[in-house]
């Protein structure tokens, strides 16, 4: 009996040795399999890579911009490199801590704004129009000019609030150049990026890094809020407004005061793009309303009454001081634009009555032959072709997918994603109504600034919840990707007028005569005060061909744009130019290019 037990327990002992050596095997072919796996996902990741700086120079070189620069070669090669590393990253955490993150954050939101604060010249149409028409361009006293003359800056657009102008002025009176016009908005728009982390924080701590960076990057907000417009300060009081608005639900009734005040001054800088903050609070709390306790639902409504009455209250001072601006601003424009959209006359803002769609790119030109109901252009405006082009060019087409996948994810996986659905609703929302105001009423692209921090926050979802080490390589390589895009983007932006920014020093350098110009772009006649140019009023080819060769223009000056030109020159009248001049030079992107003929 004692032989038959040893023999049995000898049995179970090579038994068990048997199964260890079996798992051990198992284990060395599941290595070895991890590890071929990893080889071709290092190979796939490598020519995804390669594919995608592919498609990069691709989309940059259809809007015209040149890959010469080093930075950029230097740029690509980065992106390449980085997939190259992939697999060596273990963890996959894109979440910086302390001192890195304020660094990289600096450094995203300070250095590719700098370019255009220092550009010597006036790069958008409006910031010279703002300069002429709120301040003497060679002011011998200015600061008493300044005091002398505010019913003048209260009222200078009718439309407009006077915040921004003010600011401007005050900027100018700093610095009396293009530096001091763009200070406040530099200051302002560096600040805004903080305000959006702040914001992201509330919904997700862990995307509101990676949201940050590529808010902070983007060209968008790049473009219009360092410029001399009113955007940077409707959207920098706006979102900190927001934040506040927000945060004064947890904390006391200071934050609603302080929130009021804030919207009040983002209201004081622009009413069209003011009212959105009023919308977003009141949306806010109706869908987060049930979430607070029963106790405290009363606290919230009038915390809420509390900071929309400041904001009102805020905005009154100027009723007093000018009127007839005040009544323009915040009642008779909103009603109009509410009118216009009632009647279905979808043509306010953008002037353009040119038959073809610009720019004239081979791409729209098919739509519009193949498409003509979708892309057909409107009387007054621009197509909706061109406008989406627009809008997926400045928030760059990889954030946009990127962004159509996160907010699938989110919707359909809620549970792995673990993201509340109400948080959902308000940032589709808070999409949605700006992207109709931008399509419908006043096209342009600007007025989609509100939006574009829920537009970043969905690529961040997606990214940031791949849990596999396989995934974090794909992670880190597709992040990497996204903010070289970001940049190349931001690069082919600030060429998007770029022709306009050196049209004078052009002239200077090819020898172009400029006696005699003829231009569909107003601002050539400041620029070139000491000229005879003619501005096209007319749009009839005919009269157009005897009117050139009859005045014997020296060159013409023709923006392809469909702003701030009166209107744009057709295919047949370009062909005429081309005829009648021997050379010509393109400044800027095609995307928004100047062309200069001459002889």
């Amino acid at each position: 009996m004692l032989e038959k037990l040893n023999e049995i327990q000898v049995f179970k002992r090579i038994k068990n040795e048997l199964r260890r050596e079996d798992l051990k095997m198992k284990g060395i072919n599941f290595k070895l399999t991890k590890e071929i796996l990893s080889y071709l996902l290092f190979f796939f990741l490598l020519f995804v890579n390669i594919i995608a700086v592919w498609i990069t120079v691709l989309y940059g070189s259809f809007l015209g911009f040149q890959f010469s620069n080093l930075w950029i070669t230097l740029l690509m090669i980065s992106t390449i490199v980085l997939s190259a590393f992939m697999l060596v990253i273990k963890n996959g955490n894109l979440e910086l801590k302390g001192y890195k993150f304020i660094v990289l954050i600096l450094f995203s939101s300070i250095v590719p704004r700098l370019y255009f604060l220092f550009n010597e010249n006036p790069v958008i149409p409006e910031e010279f129009t703002i300069l002429l028409k709120v301040m003497p361009l060679n002011p011998v006293s200015r600061l008493s000019w300044f005091f002398h003359n505010y019913y003048a800056i209260l009222g200078a657009m009718h439309v407009h609030p006077p915040i921004s102008f003010i600011a401007i002025n005050i900027g100018y009176l700093m610095f009396p150049n293009l530096v001091g016009l763009r200070f406040f908005s530099f200051i302002l728009s560096v600040l805004s990026v903080g305000a959006v982390y702040l914001i992201l924080k509330e919904f997700s701590k862990e995307v509101a890094y990676l949201s940050t960076i590529f808010y902070s990057l983007n060209p968008l907000v790049i473009m219009f809020t360092v410029v001399g417009y009113t955007e940077p300060y409707v959207l920098s009081f706006g979102l900190f407004g927001l934040y506040f608005f927000i945060r004064a639900f947890k904390k006391g009734a200071t934050y609603a005061i302080a929130s009021g005040v804030l919207i009040g001054l983002s209201l004081l800088s622009k009413s069209t793009l003011g009212y959105i903050w009023i919308f977003l609070a009141i949306l806010y709390v109706i869908i987060f309303y049930k979430n607070f306790l029963q106790s405290s639902r009363l606290q919230i409504l009038l915390k809420s009454l509390l900071s929309t009455s400041i904001s009102f209250l805020t905005i009154m001072p100027w009723a007093f001081l000018n009127y007839q601006s005040f009544k323009g601003a915040y009642i008779s424009f909103p009603l109009f634009l509410i009118s216009q959209f009632l009647k279905g006359k979808f043509q306010v803002g953008v002037f353009n009555p040119a038959q073809t769609t610009i720019p004239a790119q081979t791409t729209i030109q098919l739509l519009l032959k193949y498409f003509p109901m979708y892309a057909s252009t409107f009387i007054g405006t621009t197509s909706y072709i061109e406008l989406v082009l627009k809008l997926l060019i400045f928030l760059t087409p990889l954030i946009v997918m990127t962004a159509f996948i996160g907010l699938f994810l989110v919707l359909f996986k809620r549970k792995k994603y673990n993201v509340d659905y109400k948080k959902i609703l308000f940032l589709v929302i808070w999409i949605l109504i700006p992207l109709l105001a931008f399509l419908i009423l006043i096209r342009d692209v600007r007025y989609f600034l509100p939006s574009v921090l829920p537009v970043v926050i969905l690529p961040a979802y997606w990214i940031k919840d791949m849990k596999t080490n396989l995934a974090n390589a794909y992670k880190v390589s597709l992040t990497g990707f996204m903010l070289a895009f970001l940049l190349i983007s931001y690069s082919i932006v600030n060429q998007s007028y770029a022709g306009i920014a050196s049209i004078k020093n052009a002239v200077e350098e090819y020898n172009i005569p400029y006696k005699k110009i003829l231009t569909n772009y107003w601002l050539v006649s400041y620029m070139f005060e000491e000229s005879d140019v003619h501005v096209v009023q007319d749009s009839n080819v005919t009269r157009l061909m005897e009117k050139i060769i009859k005045e014997n223009y020296d060159c013409v000056i023709v923006w392809h744009h469909n702003r701030g030109a009166v209107y744009q020159f057709s295919d047949e009248a370009i062909e005429f130019f081309k005829l009648n001049y021997e050379k010509s030079i393109k400044l800027g992107s095609n995307f928004s290019y100047v062309e200069i003929f001459y002889k």
